[in-house]
């Protein structure tokens, strides 16, 4: 109901409102301006694709293009609303839709409030978790939905504003009688067989005569495989705690002059064709770490980090050369981390007494190193080299999932042991205005999104 209802039209409602715009010698200007936005779109789920925080829909990327409905099932019009939100709110994005298509700016926020709100609706229909006691106000939450969807959701045709949405007005109903709606949402019953038929035949001989017999067998093998690894799930997990040291490792050194090298440390000669970390990291390193009696020393670095936070494991990369040789779009990986540091700590005589507090910020991992030397400043372990934000971001106008900000060119070395949680960061550039080459956008996830959509039914008065 919602993904093939009010998702997809959502889309296809865009299509219509880009197009209709200008006169009819323009459209050319209007066919631009609908694939650069879908391009546009379509870039930042890649970036979104490779990010620590994977609490995200899971496809953001399509070989078709990115705003047609072309080989895209409802499950996956999630990820074209988030990547179309982040196109709208974004510098090319409104530059796009303002001089090819001669959208308003008025009438762009007014699409990002009606996408954002399909997916908080879509969160919540999948998840719910809505305390009973704030249950009468939902009727109140879904009427303002569908008047939102109904005044921005332009439809092509014979210019019907109408949607087939009269079944949201149902959702209350079917909450008190069938409880939560994570308990009766359709899509697991409409996409079992994937895992229960289709991945096991795919292991099998394809032979007409046997291939029932022969899946049955993979799901039962897979079975037992699935519960023997469950039983030993408690060692599995403390074995890949150790493990926090991961990736590639590569070593910082000095050279004759006195700068900077880093070198793969396995040699073979796949790594001597591997990019290494920009020099203005390597050099960072060098000059912080290779100082007074460790000037001849090496500082050994990794590419992953493996961390687990509040019984979740996380995974964090920062790496140059993430499987170049795979002929993917882009081979960097850095990734993005909330990180809690001291600030307040006095350095003049008059605030020495000042209390140090911690305070938490956004940051981008350009290296993972482990350090074992004798610096007076850092002791022996594990630290990142980082950028951070010039200042916290702030929220975008319109937005209650995306926050902005500059990233400073300054870089700091943390300790991994700060690492307080994934991110999800993405560039907000604009090849036309050079000034927008620091500035990003962080992007909160799906559980942020049902926190949204809770907030909103808190808020209305009984």
């Amino acid at each position: 109901m919602h993904q093939l209802g009010v998702a997809k039209r959502s889309i296809e409602s865009f299509r219509n409102i880009v197009f209709q715009r200008g006169d009819q010698s323009r459209r050319a200007n209007r066919e631009d301006a609908f694939n650069d936005i879908a391009t546009c779109a379509q870039n930042f789920g890649y970036f979104l694709s490779r990010q620590s925080d994977r609490n995200f829909p899971n496809r953001l990327t399509f070989r078709s293009n990115f705003l047609t409905p072309t080989k895209k099932s409802g499950q996956e019009y999630c990820g074209i609303i988030l990547g179309l939100v982040l196109a709208l709110n974004s510098t090319e994005g409104r530059r796009i839709l303002t001089t090819k298509a001669l959208l308003s700016e008025r009438t762009i926020d007014n699409q990002i409030e009606m996408f954002e709100s399909i997916l908080f609706m879509g969160q919540f229909l999948k998840v719910g978790g809505l305390e009973h006691k704030y249950l009468p106000n939902l009727p109140a939450v879904i009427d303002k939905f569908i008047i939102l969807i109904n005044k921005n959701c332009v439809r092509d045709g014979m210019g019907n504003c109408l949607i087939k949405n009269h079944l949201y007005h149902h959702v209350p109903i079917y909450i008190r009688l069938w409880g939560p709606t994570l308990g009766h949402d359709s899509e697991p019953s409409e996409t079992h067989h994937k895992d229960d038929t289709k991945a096991h035949t795919g292991n099998t001989q394809k032979n007409a005569l046997t291939l029932i017999k022969e899946t049955a067998t993979r799901k039962v093998e897979s079975e037992i495989v699935n519960r023997v690894m469950s039983s030993k799930r408690d060692i599995i997990s403390q074995k890949k705690s150790k493990n926090a040291v991961a990736g590639s490792r590569f070593k910082i050194e000095r050279d004759s002059n006195g700068n900077g090298l880093m070198t793969w440390k396995t040699g073979s000669q796949s790594d001597h064709d591997k990019r290494s970390h920009i020099p203005l990291v390597i050099n960072f390193i060098s000059q912080l770490l290779l100082i007074g009696d460790n000037t001849d020393g090496v500082v050994e670095g990794f590419t992953e980090h493996n961390r687990e936070l509040n019984g979740t494991s996380y995974k964090f990369r920062a790496n140059p050369s993430y499987r170049c040789e795979s002929g993917q779009k882009n081979g960097l990986w850095y990734d993005w981390a909330y990180f809690i540091y001291e600030q307040g700590q006095g350095s003049t005589a008059e605030d020495s007494d000042t209390t140090p507090t911690t305070a938490e910020t956004v940051a981008q991992i350009l290296c993972f190193i482990e350090y074992d030397g004798d610096h007076p400043d850092y002791h022996p372990g594990l630290y990142a080299v980082v950028r951070s934000f010039k200042a916290p971001p702030t929220k975008c106008r319109k937005s209650n999932i995306l926050y902005k900000g500059e990233v400073e060119d300054q870089l700091n070395l943390f300790s991994c042991e700060s690492i307080n949680g994934p991110a999800a960061v993405v560039p907000n550039h604009d090849a036309l205005d050079e000034s927008t080459q620091n500035k990003f956008f962080v992007v909160k996830n799906r559980s942020h999104w049902l926190k949204t959509f809770h907030k909103q039914v808190k808020e209305i008065e009984p």
